[in-house]
């Protein structure tokens, strides 16, 4: 925890309080099909921030990251602090599950290849950042052209788009597998790109308020008039005419929350969230569906006031056990899972 920048936690922070408010809605839809009225203007309202979020915090990975060690001592590094924590968590919060709900489906999942192959049953975050800075590396190492990197960057993002679709050869349509969610780190690869080579740009608050009402006026403009925002998570609503407008938001927006958190200036709870914002993302899918589930028994979110208060009860309550969870891992019993 060593030479931390407040702003940047404090951006980590919003960013992972969005992830929380995003997965209230999408949990309950997709995961126990609840669906009302106020939910979907809730999402529409989300959409904000959807189109954006989660390219920021490859975009403030790249500002933080240094790609000057030797590969063996990189990989050392990113394997310790991204891939064991995640594996060990995931095994933590399985067995938690079972422990609950007494389904053995919750172990017997663990021990199949798909569990592993897709990032431990859908952390694709952690996969997708871990290759993107290997990658970089090899990039920043061999590739000394900017105009070449630039290139390979974009061919990257178009690859990626191109192929979340089926591909129809010969008559036939075929979907080119997400194994380690390689399409998510070939086009966040880019951001964490922008993170790195414009570090400056984080510094200037001119140049960060600018594009933060840049960011807001383009963002009615695509809401008005374009139809639809363009938004890249686990999954993506892009096609390849969309790009421009993916790259716009999702990079205006980026340094919007990084000027919010410039603002905010220091933040203590903003900071906590955003310095175990990687704890957070692992188990508040946890308690999320833990509340959407118990709620949806006494507060059925049928109605405009029962909908907007089953919202409510279930995000402060996720919210609050992430930050108890949170101080959990910093106690001298769990830290080390952080620190493998």
């Amino acid at each position: 925890m060593k030479d931390r920048i407040h702003f940047i936690d404090i951006a980590k922070g919003l960013l992972i309080l969005m992830v929380i408010l995003h997965h209230v809605t999408n949990n309950a839809h997709w995961t126990f099909g609840i669906e009302t009225e106020t939910f979907k203007i809730i999402d529409k309202v989300n959409l904000f921030y959807l189109c954006f979020f989660m390219q920021a915090f490859f975009l403030i990975s790249g500002y933080c990251s240094k790609f000057t060690e030797s590969l063996p001592v990189f990989v050392k590094k990113n394997l310790r602090q991204l891939i064991l924590p995640a594996f060990i968590i995931s095994i933590i919060v399985r067995l938690i599950r079972f422990a609950i709900y007494q389904d053995v489906s919750y172990i017997q999942l663990m021990l199949k290849p798909h569990f592993w192959v897709y990032a431990f049953g859908g952390y694709w975050f952690i996969y997708s950042l871990f290759f993107c800075r290997i990658i970089f590396w090899g990039m920043n190492k061999y590739i000394k052209r900017d105009s070449i990197q630039w290139t390979f960057l974009l061919l990257c993002l178009l690859f990626s788009v191109l192929l979340d679709y089926p591909v129809r050869i010969l008559g036939r349509e075929f979907c080119v597998p997400n194994i380690f969610f390689w399409r998510n780190t070939c086009v966040n690869l880019f951001f964490l790109a922008l993170g790195f080579k414009f570090k400056s740009t984080l510094h200037n608050r001119n140049l960060l308020k600018i594009s933060s009402l840049m960011f807001i006026v383009l963002y009615g403009i695509f809401s008005i008039w374009g139809g639809k925002i363009t938004v890249y998570t686990m999954s993506s609503n892009i096609e390849l005419f969309d790009l421009p407008e993916f790259l716009i938001l999702a990079f205006l927006g980026s340094l919007f929350v990084v000027y919010i958190s410039t603002v905010l200036k220091e933040n203590t709870i903003l900071e906590t969230f955003g310095k175990y914002s990687l704890v957070v993302y692992l188990t508040h899918g946890l308690f999320l569906n833990l509340f959407i589930e118990f709620f949806n028994i006494y507060i059925t979110p049928v109605g405009i006031f029962t909908s907007l208060c089953f919202y409510i009860i279930v995000s402060s309550l996720t919210i609050g056990c992430s930050w108890m969870t949170i101080m959990l891992f910093k106690s001298k019993y769990v830290s080390w899972i952080l620190r493998t």
